[in-house]
């Protein structure tokens, strides 16, 4: 089965920062991140839509300049931190992943599903084709039309709906060109299909266990070392490994 580090290594260290994403990669696991964009077009990663959460700061990303959002260094209670940290570009985190190395998927989310972000599609697709990377991709949203948009111009990628409701569900389902289908973890079986299934967010054991028992693709979680642990031992009791 295999492990997404959800927001990076965000069980240990700042969600969405380059320490938490080198951390993940150091780990050998894949990762996932979010990406918004900023008000001069620049592609961020950072989940909420608004900085107070994670920086103190009552601001909207969409109305910030890059240059604006790092002036808010990223702070929480109980993470470890190298050195202050802003919220990272995303190019420079595709740059930091590939100089070291990384080799598993990553995940990128388009939080476009409060704020379109005008021409964040066509963005990313540049920025993808510019950097040519080594590592294999996943594109996911809320928005089954940012998806659509993002398809549109990338057809090569896969692409995976983060389902909220029966109607993204269904979109899921149908469209043959998403590949996947990430569910909140539930107490209840996953749909028939022949889609990936990738469950979100796990981190207690028994979770983990039942959504390997379930046949899923895929966890995301934030307590990336423990969940390997779970992994291991779990295949190991069973005399293999996925």
């Amino acid at each position: 089965m295999e492990i997404f580090a959800h927001r990076g290594w965000s069980h240990i260290y700042l969600e969405n920062s380059m320490d938490a994403f080198l951390a993940a990669a150091h780990l050998g696991v894949s990762i996932e991140l979010d990406v918004h964009q900023s008000k001069d077009g620049e592609l961020v990663v950072f989940h909420d839509e608004n900085l107070k959460r994670m920086t103190g700061v009552d601001a909207l990303i969409k109305d910030l300049t890059y240059d604006e959002l790092t002036q808010y260094p990223l702070q929480k209670a109980g993470k470890l931190k190298t050195k202050e940290q802003t919220i990272p570009r995303l190019k420079d985190v595709l740059l930091a992943l590939q100089k070291v190395g990384f080799s598993k998927t990553l995940n990128i989310e388009l939080k476009t599903d409060v704020y379109t972000y005008e021409g964040l599609e066509k963005n990313l697709a540049q920025l993808l084709e510019e950097l040519s990377l080594d590592f294999s991709l996943v594109i996911s949203s809320f928005s089954y039309a940012s998806l659509c948009r993002m398809h549109e111009v990338m057809p090569e990628f896969d692409y995976a709906m983060l389902v909220s409701d029966e109607n993204s569900l269904e979109k899921g389902l149908t469209s043959d060109w998403i590949k996947a289908l990430h569910l909140p973890y539930k107490e209840h079986p996953c749909p028939k299909t022949d889609k990936a299934i990738r469950y979100w967010t796990v981190d207690v054991p028994d979770q983990v266990v039942d959504c390997k028992k379930r046949g899923a693709s895929a966890v995301f979680t934030n307590d990336v070392q423990n969940t390997l642990w779970i992994d291991t031992h779990y295949e190991a009791s069973r005399g293999g490994s996925d």
